[in-house]
């Protein structure tokens, strides 16, 4: 098994009136996880609703930190900054206890240190940090595909994609169980705030720094400063910060299709709505609804899509919207 050069999350107490949990509900059963959020109720552990930005415990069944980031980015959900994102054990052991527990180091997934790398020296966006953004990714990759397990920094000496650079965090971990570079990356407020900005629709690294030379620490303080942009994007992406980081479920999912089946049916009777994404795989939660339009009868389904959407307005359904030609 390759090894994970890895760092911790934020590990500590939340009170039970300031901690918010979120359960994630893949691999889990429904009827499982309708009674984990019963017992969270009756044992008074605040659950969350929503994966948004109030949330401080995200508990979920999968076996790392990588699995959940890559379903998240697969299901277009935002994982908030500040959470930690703990096992399941951590839960059940807050249930037994009626509390919420400190979150010890065995509780918590850790994160690739040369993805916190990558990412660090993407969102210092210069003309080196790209190069140095794109190494790290190569050499991350490198190590989750090596067939065994490194125990000595030499056994890495040869390879290609890894540098001096990524030995010195590797060599790092193996004797410290750690990379203090990484971890003092992870733990800056300079770090966190770019985090927290980029989080934001339409806002890039560029942006996310002007703010900060601003004094700017929150979402708050951006939205107190009027509008700070005139890209409609970022525009709607403050305006609607938190409701865009809230998933969304299979049962509005299904209600949308309805929906849109609907004016399409009364527009151009025979037209099919199908969901695709992450729905159509069978997943309970996602963040957007993908829609796949078409009929029967090829070519039928041309000019259809102007007409729909100003169906939709008409009912209100459509708040703004931005459309593409496409490219073949």
């Amino acid at each position: 098994m390759a090894l994970k050069p890895q760092i911790g999350g934020s590990i500590g107490a939340s009170r039970d009136e300031t901690a918010a949990i979120f359960v994630l509900p893949y691999k889990i059963q429904r009827k499982r996880l309708e009674d984990i959020k019963h017992s969270m109720l009756k044992k008074n552990i605040p659950l969350a609703k929503a994966l948004d930005h109030t949330v401080t415990h995200i508990v979920t069944e999968f076996e790392s930190l990588e699995q959940v980031e890559k379903q998240a980015a697969k299901d277009g959900l935002q994982l908030p900054t500040a959470a930690c994102v703990v096992s399941m054990g951590w839960l059940v052991e807050c249930l037994k206890a009626s509390a919420v527990l400190p979150v010890e180091e065995s509780h918590l997934f850790k994160k690739d240190a040369l993805e916190v790398l990558q990412l660090h020296a993407e969102l210092k966006d210069g003309s080196q940090d790209y190069s140095r953004a794109l190494a790290f990714r190569r050499a991350s990759c490198l190590l989750k595909s090596l067939p065994f397990e490194v125990r000595d920094p030499r056994q890495l000496s040869r390879l290609k994609d890894i540098g001096g650079h990524v030995l010195r965090v590797v060599t790092d971990i193996l004797d410290n169980g750690s990379s203090k570079e990484v971890e003092d990356i992870v733990s800056s407020k300079w770090f966190q705030q770019m985090k927290m900005f980029t989080s934001i629709f339409g806002v890039g690294s560029a942006t996310a720094k002007s703010w900060i030379s601003k004094g700017w620490t929150t979402i708050e303080d951006v939205r107190g400063a009027g509008c700070p942009s005139s890209d409609w994007r970022v525009v709607w992406g403050l305006a609607f910060y938190e409701d865009l980081g809230c998933p969304v479920s299979r049962q509005e999912a299904d209600t949308f299709v309805a929906i849109v089946h609907r004016e399409a049916e009364a527009i151009w009777p025979g037209t099919i709505v199908t969901c695709v994404g992450g729905f159509r795989r069978g997943k309970e939660v996602g963040h957007d609804v993908d829609l796949l339009i078409t009929h029967p009868r090829e070519g039928e389904e041309v000019g259809l899509l102007p007409k729909l959407l100003s169906a939709l307005a008409k009912r209100d359904l459509i708040l703004i919207g931005h459309r593409e030609k496409n490219s073949y």
